[in-house]
């Protein structure tokens, strides 16, 4: 269970605080399928916070950790790295060869937990140093162990656990693998075809990273210069059609010489992608434009327009969140060795967009701060990197267009990221559960990733 406002994912992709979860609802599997709510479990009990450690920059005020917290009877969802060390201890005044691994087993605490389990040779029974470290090296070789141990304890229990198994040991954030095609359904409803969706993603990544577009308003000259861009991008889209369905068409104006109505209803009211709303204008329009508006990468706020990630993106198709990334990355981010990549932006909003956007592709991601000159007015404002790694940035880079960011590296295996952490016991607080369907795996996702226990 979980503390009162804990953000959950639902089978939709859309938030929702596990207290007002109801019976009968769906959340986030971790294939992408549905898992059924059955029951709602509530109490009052000691807390534990589950605290991130990130081993990027520390020290550094922490932006995007996986925080939560959990009450004392809930489940862990936990993987150790499997660790085998050949090494010497001496015991009543002998010395020895040993062999220490981890194993899950029975503890005399009374719930299994993974352990430190150590076999030890005699110097004074295998003849000497030379033999009984000949027998540790060929009992740890003929150990058949898994990389990982997978595993769950209750919070509560968790220090009870060996300080070198909490070392190795992580939870998980597992990658979304539901694919909404909401980008596609949306230019089919207008006529286009849906298979140009990660070509006006990449256009929207490439539209929120652009440096000159800081005021996020005047996005009509830029769209002009994304279009030799788009060209090369859609070269790497199967679309099996003829011209008249080039990337072009996403560009097509519809002049005005008088004012016209422009329905467009954004994606918070969206409900369907029946128009709702109109608004009066006299320049010319695009997909892009309307696109920018629908799905909210423009918003505006107290202090103007600012730009930000759309966090829906999170769970459109896999091609759509990798191509959004690539337009950022070719805009305004910087790419090493074809391995990693940094993206930098002075907007919050943006900045925790691809963190959910990134983690949801199974992309390690971390951010840091650094106070920066911004053009053009050459102010210092806090400026966000947010640190892309890991084999799954791959699926980004193959879809970059600028050569000095596009990898051709496209083997590689999508799966969850460990998270280290600490828990600390933090008093006494209400707790709101859910319970799935007992045929499940009880497992789901939180909104920020976390592959949780029910």
């Amino acid at each position: 269970c979980f503390s009162k406002g804990t953000q959950v994912m639902m089978s939709d992709g859309q938030d929702k605080s596990i207290e007002d979860i109801q019976v009968g609802e769906h959340v986030m599997g971790k294939d992408g399928l549905p898992r059924s709510v059955v029951g709602l479990p509530r109490g009052y009990d000691t807390m534990y916070d589950v605290k991130h450690i990130s081993e990027h920059n520390p020290g550094a005020e922490a932006h995007g950790m996986m925080d939560f917290t959990v009450s004392a009877d809930h489940k862990l969802i936990l993987r150790t790295k499997q660790n085998v060390v050949v090494t010497t201890r001496n015991h009543g005044g002998k010395t020895y060869a040993a062999v220490n691994y981890f194993t899950l087993e029975d503890s005399k605490y009374g719930v299994q937990m993974v352990r430190v389990k150590t076999k030890a040779f005699g110097y004074h029974v295998h003849g000497g140093q030379a033999g009984a470290e000949e027998k540790a090296r060929l009992f740890a070789a003929g150990l058949d162990l898994d990389e990982y141990i997978e595993w769950t304890i209750e919070a509560k229990d968790y220090a009870k656990v060996d300080e070198n198994v909490r070392s190795r040991t992580t939870q998980l954030i597992n990658p979304v693998w539901l694919e909404t095609g909401e980008i596609g359904k949306w230019l089919e409803s207008r006529g286009q075809n849906k298979s140009l969706a990660p070509t006006l993603a990449y256009l929207l990544g490439s539209w929120v990273g652009n440096d000159e577009e800081r005021d996020a308003t005047d996005y009509e000259s830029f769209i002009g210069e994304q279009v030799t861009i788009a060209r090369a991008q859609n070269a790497e889209i199967d679309l099996d059609s003829d011209a008249e369905s080039d990337v072009s068409e996403i560009f097509e104006e519809v002049e005005s010489d008088n004012e016209s109505d422009l329905s467009v209803t954004s994606w918070d009211q969206r409900g369907d992608l029946t128009a709702k709303g109109a608004r009066k204008h006299n320049i010319s329009n695009s997909v892009i434009l309307d696109a920018i508006e629908y799905f909210g990468v423009r918003q505006k706020t107290q202090n103007g327009f600012v730009k930000t990630v759309p966090q829906h993106l999170a769970v459109d198709d896999i091609s759509v969140r990798e191509s959004f990334l690539a337009g950022l990355i070719d805009s305004d981010g910087d790419v090493k060795e074809f391995k990693n990549a940094t993206i930098s932006t002075i907007y919050k909003s943006v900045c925790y967009g691809v963190l959910k956007v990134a983690r949801s592709l199974g992309i390690e991601t971390s951010i840091t701060t650094e106070n920066a000159k911004v053009a053009p007015t050459g102010a210092t404002q806090l400026m966000y990197q947010v640190f892309l790694n890991g084999s799954a940035v791959a699926g980004v880079l193959a879809k970059c267009t600028l050569e000095k960011n596009k990898s051709t590296e496209t083997d590689f295996e999508r799966g969850p990221v460990p998270f280290h952490f600490d828990l600390v016991a933090c008093g006494k607080q209400d707790y709101y559960g859910i319970t799935l369907d007992e045929f499940s795996d009880h497992q789901f996702l939180l909104s920020n990733m976390a592959l949780v226990h029910n």
